[in-house]
């Protein structure tokens, strides 16, 4: 006679035991990440994090203790993601990486357009991104861009990418309501045609844009300016002993 054992005194092997996920720093931001490319930023709270992650929300805050950490963090998600910037190839230009470099980084924020609003607002403090931010700065000064310049620079694109970005994004949602076309294409058909002849002519219909070769075109542009000795005119704020303090 076969004796048939109780199915629940079985061992399992370790495959098809269910593993739990240890919980780290990076598994709670991709967790984020995604609820907030899924249902947007106003979805994101501790709570929901918790719950997505099969965890109570307290232990969410050992990674994130803050609503500022919990905003800092999604941009580290976003740039740990992206990956640090390579270095330039041997003959390749300045211009070229640069352009290279920050295709990535459209990219990777058109990929996240729920994130723009943060990371328009906040300053961008990762590892990953200083060291990007690093290695863009060695590139320029290889290309004999001085160090004030290519730090003004750095911002100044970065700042531009970013905005252009959030433009997009607002430009196309907004290109979706149908109510909103009728609304602009009345608008420019009511200007007098002899003071504004050529807006209308631009303007009447839509034009077609191309977000990336518009700020490709930005980037080129500057790079040539740096490389003739140019440089973006930024105010740097004065160091005091409170600003010199905050900084420890």
């Amino acid at each position: 006679m076969t004796h048939r054992v109780p199915s629940h005194l079985i061992q399992k092997a370790p495959s098809e035991r269910t593993r739990v996920q240890p919980l780290t720093r990076e598994r709670v931001l991709a967790a984020a990440l995604a609820i907030v490319d899924r249902e947007g930023l106003a979805k994101l709270s501790m709570r929901r994090l918790g719950a997505d992650l099969g965890v109570d929300p307290m232990a969410v805050y050992h990674y994130l203790p803050n609503k500022a950490a919990l905003l800092d963090g999604l941009i580290d998600a976003v740039m740990i993601e992206l990956g640090v910037a390579p270095a330039r190839e041997s003959g390749q230009r300045l211009s070229d990486w640069v352009v290279e470099t920050y295709k990535h980084f459209w990219d990777q924020l058109v990929a996240h357009p729920n994130v723009l609003p943060i990371m328009d607002s906040r300053m961008i403090t990762g590892e990953a991104a200083m060291l990007s931010a690093e290695q863009v700065l060695i590139e320029m000064e290889r290309a004999g861009i001085a160090s004030g310049a290519a730090v003004q620079a750095l911002t100044l694109i970065t700042t531009v990418t970013i905005a252009v970005a959030r433009t997009r994004a607002a430009r196309e949602e907004t290109a979706r309501d149908p109510m909103q076309v009728v609304v602009r294409r009345a608008a420019i058909e009511d200007l007098d045609p002899e003071r504004f002849g050529r807006v209308r002519a631009g303007f009447i219909e839509a034009p077609v844009k191309d977000w990336w070769a518009s700020l490709e075109f930005t980037l080129r542009s500057l790079v040539a300016s740096l490389e003739r000795g140019d440089a973006p005119h930024m105010s740097m704020p004065a160091a005091t002993p409170e600003s010199m303090n905050d900084r420890h």
